[in-house]
């Protein structure tokens, strides 16, 4: 390379770069010689041509002052995919006592822009003394010979003009050239073809330029324009650059990734129209060289949009009390990690976990928990999914940080991520970093591999000049907005609202527990000597929880135990809280023709036992349902009640109706395990034949989901 435009000082910047080896498969071609160079490859037919210094046989080989071999044009064709044939000089008329070197063909093939000495002064033997410049020539095919060659008419021997490249409609000369100008040593220049000429040649700009040296230029037909530079900040001496021509600018050059750049010399590159498979030069080898390179990448197909985990929810309560004319207020219990007054709380999680949810009522005189009117208990899950974690809107020609960290993939292990950013460019890693030249909305695919499996995601994202970086640290400290926005990335999380709505004004009691124990207390314990004139003491067995409730007091209106709990406060019970127990029946009647109508209706109250599609498993959530169940079953000893599945009208009727007795049993199962006889439950399942709802919503078909309790006889009579 140094040989054909006697300009290059060749520094080598040892610097240590990301290892990115898969992303391209190198090879070094069989043709190349072990002692000569072979650089500069251009297209031509089923082949190549290229320049090289190697010994030719049958010719005259002229060497410079430096005694070494001056460049002639070669042409080399493929026999198939994986052989070429011996390089034969491309043409006599085109190979002279100078150098010839970088050249590129119109599409037809029959006109050559080529680099060659412009004169040389003096020789002496086989030797040339090179005071004069290099320029471009050109040379047609007529008559399968290659014409004279003349001279460029913007070439001067006033300067070095060489490694001309036609534009792929053959309107456009790119160029590399030190004319006066510039911004270094050598400039990119282009020159357009118009009423019949070339058109002064213009200086791609700072953008592309530098006060270093720009070579080897290569116009895409994408309109992307590679070449090569040993500018600052490379990764070794000449590292392989592109920049595109947008909104009547060119953009800043971007460096390419390895194992196209390496730590030594890299020019040259040219590419087919997926720019997926290419050639350049390289002397990573110590000589320079010629190697192909592909696109070693899995291909991924069917690729899943990304979904974004939330982990922000609004958390909520219907049908609350009034509270206005008492000392208390509502207080949401964040988990243990804040607490938020009022009947609605917005929080964003770190992250997936199990969390408990706790809405208190809070004695605002004591700053105490008055009562737990509600409390969640729920895991947050990450989607399972690949997961690109970038930002939906960024700048223009900035760089970008790309990570697949929050990836959860569960059925393999991954062994490498592999990134498409959307504009021809790729990368490996679980981490990467890019940056776009030119304003657009562009689809990254970030695909995972392991174990012979492969999976991948799709993400949007919108490059623009005027984004402005947003002021994170003022945005963590203002999550709480209205529900109805819709909030967008890097200014305000979206809330998720979690809550439930319940019925304040159901059959409930109000007590307050001044004891709770696994063991059986007596009610002559000196325990409750404070209270026994005051109040009864109460025995309650909690099922759910296995433990003995004592309470005193006994309302239907929370605000009327009020009272209550601060006497108990005051007779020096300090842990002390009011709860709420469902009003069974103390007693019915042999023969009680109400009997029937009113356990019913208690149990009416308790079917929403949830199931999820096509599933009998029950959830955690329906066993405080059952568990009210197994309460009035455990009082009242001789009921015999049905248990009536129903699903939704979703798929076959065999298969609902299969499902619905699955789910039957599985309810009468969870009552046997509490104790409850056999022979007191008669599971039967009804598939989809009675639906509460006739609607084709999915609201519709969460109502028809359901299973039932129905007293079948009291076991009085």
């Amino acid at each position: 390379m140094a040989k054909i435009i006697n300009i290059i000082l060749i520094i080598l910047l040892l610097i240590q770069i990301g290892n990115a080896q898969d992303i391209y498969l190198i090879k070094k071609l069989p043709f190349n010689t072990t002692k000569s160079s072979e650089i500069s490859p251009a297209f031509y037919k089923n082949g190549l041509v290229f320049c090289s210094n190697k010994l030719h046989p049958f010719l005259l080989n002229y060497k410079d002052t430096t005694k070494e071999r001056l460049y002639n044009i070669y042409n080399v064709q493929k026999r198939d995919s994986n052989k070429w044939e011996i390089p034969r000089i491309l043409s006599h008329n085109l190979t002279t006592p100078f150098n010839e070197g970088a050249l590129c063909f119109t599409k037809d093939y029959n006109k050559v822009f080529f680099t060659r000495n412009i004169s040389v002064e003096e020789q002496e033997g086989n030797t040339f003394f090179e005071n004069g410049n290099i320029g471009i020539f050109i040379s047609e095919l007529e008559n399968e010979e290659w014409t004279e060659p003349i001279l460029w008419e913007h070439s001067k021997s006033e300067h070095n003009s060489a490694h001309p490249c036609l534009s792929y409609d053959e309107k456009l000369l790119f160029f590399a050239s030190d004319m006066q100008g510039g911004f270094g040593g050598s400039d990119i220049y282009v020159s357009k073809f118009e009423n019949g000429k070339w058109s002064k040649p213009e200086n791609l700009g700072a953008k592309v330029n530098t006060v270093a040296n720009e070579y080897f230029p290569f116009y895409h037909e994408s309109g992307r324009l590679y070449f090569s530079s040993n500018r600052e900040n490379g990764v070794g001496g000449f590292d392989i650059y592109y920049s595109s021509y947008i909104g009547n600018e060119w953009k800043k050059a971007i460096l390419l990734n390895r194992p196209l750049n390496s730590v030594h010399n890299d020019f040259s590159l040219i590419c087919d129209q997926t720019q997926e498979f290419g050639y350049f030069s390289s002397n990573r080898d110590e000589s320079d060289d010629i190697y192909s390179f592909k696109m070693n990448l899995p291909l991924f197909d069917n690729c899943d949009t990304l979904q974004k985990n939330n982990y922000c929810f609004t958390f909520f309560e219907t049908g609350n009390y009034d509270l206005d004319t008492m000392p208390l207020r509502y207080e949401w219990d964040i988990a243990g990690l804040k607490k938020v007054k009022g009947l609605e709380a917005d929080h964003c999680f770190d992250g997936e976990g199990e969390y408990q949810i706790n809405l208190n009522i809070i004695d605002t005189l004591t700053s105490e928990i008055f009562y737990n009117q509600a409390s969640y208990s729920f895991a947050i899950t990450d989607i399972t999914q690949v997961y690109i974690n970038a930002p939906d809107t960024f700048a223009n020609q900035m760089e970008i940080e790309f990570d697949g960290l929050q990836t959860n993939i569960k059925d393999f292990e991954i062994s490498e991520y592999y990134w498409d950013f959307g504009d021809g460019i790729k990368a490996v890693g679980v981490k990467t970093k890019h940056q776009y030249s030119e304003e657009g909305k562009y689809t990254i695919q970030l695909g995972v591999k392991g174990d012979n499996k492969t999976r991948c995601v799709l993400k949007d994202i919108l490059i623009i000049n005027d984004y402005k970086m947003p002021d994170t640290t003022q945005l963590v400290n203002n999550i709480k907005v209205n529900k109805t926005d819709r909030l967008k990335e890097y200014e305000k999380p979206e809330l998720k609202e979690f809550g439930k709505e319940q019925d304040i004004l159901e059959d409930k009691t109000y007590k307050v527990e001044v004891a709770r124990t696994e063991e059986k207390m007596s009610l002559e314990d000196e325990y409750f000597d404070a209270l026994r004139n005051l109040y009864a003491i109460m025995e309650n067995y909690v099922s759910s929880d296995s433990v003995y409730s004592y309470t005193v007091g006994n309302e239907t209106n929370i605000t009327n135990i009020y009272p209550v709990f601060m006497t108990v406060k005051k007779a020096g019970y300090i842990n002390t809280e009011v709860k709420s127990f469902d009003i069974i029946p103390d007693s019915i009647t042999v023969n009680d023709s109400i009997a029937l109508i009113l356990l019913n209706n208690l149990l009416s109250k308790w079917k929403s036992i949830h199931f999820d599609y096509g599933e009998y498993k029950i959830s955690a959530d329906s066993y405080d349902m059952l568990n009210k169940v197994y309460n009035v079953l455990n009082k009242y000893s001789s009921l015999i009640i049905e248990i009536a599945a129903h699903t939704d009208d979703v798929g076959p009727a065999g298969f609902n109706q299969e499902l619905s007795d699955k789910r039957a049993d599985a309810v009468t199962q969870y009552l046997i395990d509490k104790g409850i006889d056999k022979e007191r439950l008669i599971p039967k399942g009804y598939g989809k034949t009675k639906p509460l709802s006739l609607e084709n919503t999915e609201q519709a078909r969460s109502i028809n989901r359901r299973v039932e309790f129905i007293v079948i006889d009291t076991g009085m009579n």
